[in-house]
């Protein structure tokens, strides 16, 4: 890594609180891991800023809306007991896919 940089890239629609996490997680391994490249010594602040302004956005995003996934239409079902649904396949809550597997 010292004659090329790496560069790692999350393509995933995440929540509030998961995207700040993850960007908290990547921006502290930049910190720590980034300035050993020959490139990567001035690379390396613009890739750091761009983690600040990705925190910063998340940061910005509506919190929780207190309505469960099993609650919403097209959510998991719930077993009338209040347990966990069965392992089965259900509707996607997130609407990605037809079907999700649920365990």
């Amino acid at each position: 890594m010292v004659l090329a940089q790496r560069f790692v890239k999350v393509q995933e629609p995440l929540c509030r609180d998961h995207g700040a996490a993850i960007t908290k997680q990547y921006l502290g391994k930049t910190l720590l891991q980034g300035w050993w490249g020959l490139i990567s010594v001035f690379v390396n602040v613009w890739v750091v800023a761009a983690d600040l302004l990705t925190l910063i956005r998340y940061r910005k995003l509506d919190g929780p809306s207190g309505v469960p996934w099993a609650n919403r239409p097209g959510g998991v079902v719930v077993n009338p007991d209040g347990g966990r649904p069965e392992a089965a396949w259900h509707a996607d809550p997130t609407g990605r896919h037809e079907l999700r597997w649920h365990d």
